[in-house]
């Protein structure tokens, strides 16, 4: 199975989720699934196979209407053509909360 690099990006003033192969001639991307979970609730997502390297997914939640604050994790079961699978799994923390600050010295 070839490597594989995740990223995330702004599309469209929505949210995407990627993951893109550094060897692409062996992997099954329309068999590949790419899921995004908060705890055991599935975020709905629309999935898109781009060229032949890049599985990405776009979040159906917009800017205007992000994400709640807490910890994430996506799932991605890249299969090759073959038939064979691997699951890779990433945890990522999402916050929108800004740093609190203050000037102590001088009084």
């Amino acid at each position: 199975m070839s490597q594989k690099r995740e990223g995330a990006g702004v599309v469209d003033g929505g949210i995407a989720l990627g993951i893109v192969a550094a060897d692409s001639s062996g992997i099954n991307l329309q068999a590949s699934t790419l899921e995004l979970f908060k705890g055991v609730l599935k975020i709905t997502a629309t999935k898109a196979a781009i060229g032949d390297s890049v599985l990405q997914i776009t979040l159906s939640d917009s800017l205007d209407q992000p994400l709640e604050d807490g910890l994430y994790r996506i799932v991605g079961r890249i299969f090759d053509r073959t038939g064979l699978d691997t699951t890779v799994e990433r945890s990522f923390k999402f916050d929108r909360t800004r740093p609190f600050s203050s000037i102590v010295f001088p009084p």
